[in-house]
């Protein structure tokens, strides 16, 4: 049970990640950068999970949110 944590973890942070991405229309080729910049950022919440400090997960979790939105804004601009 305790090891598939990180994977459901994962898993719903990837999906939380194409979620925004496809309706902010960044699914074309050009927003390539904007989707690793996204998926790269998205690990920065499943490293604050396996610690377990609510703390740092908050803020991990704000991290990632701005970098999120940073790429999306972006990615739509340059296109």
């Amino acid at each position: 049970m305790i090891a598939s944590v990180p994977l459901l973890a994962r898993r719903a942070f990837g999906g939380g990640m194409v979620a925004p991405m496809a309706v902010g229309g960044v699914t074309y080729p050009q927003g390539t950068r904007a989707t690793a910049i996204v998926a790269i950022s998205s690990l920065f919440v499943v490293v604050a999970i396996q610690t377990g400090d609510a703390l740092e997960i908050v803020v991990h979790t704000g991290l990632a949110a701005g970098i999120v939105t940073m790429a999306t804004i972006g990615a739509r601009t340059t296109s």
